[in-house]
């Protein structure tokens, strides 16, 4: 009975140990409100300027859903800067 006592032991500290160790990976993968509020802009900085660049070609082909692109991320990109890091912070808490 003490053998399977011992290994019941082995494996209850196993499962743990692993569970400690993906818990820590799960917080590592974790990002400051900060981060994630630059990387966003930064994301809607780089479409809108795409945008912008297709927009200047000699005769785009699809202005008109190329300038309601630049509004919708425009709208999106000034949304974020009014509340994104706020809304951000407040994510974590």
């Amino acid at each position: 009975m003490t053998g399977m006592t011992d290994e019941s032991a082995l494996k209850t500290l196993q499962y743990m140990a692993e569970y400690v160790q993906k818990s820590f990976a799960d917080l590592n993968d974790i990002q400051p409100p900060q981060v994630v509020y630059d990387h966003t802009i930064s994301q809607i900085n780089v479409v809108l300027h795409r945008c912008f660049e297709r927009l200047r070609e000699k005769q785009p082909h699809d202005a008109g859903s190329i300038e309601n692109e630049i509004v919708r991320y425009s709208g999106g990109r000034k949304m974020l800067e009014v509340n994104g890091l706020r809304d951000a912070e407040n994510a974590c808490r």
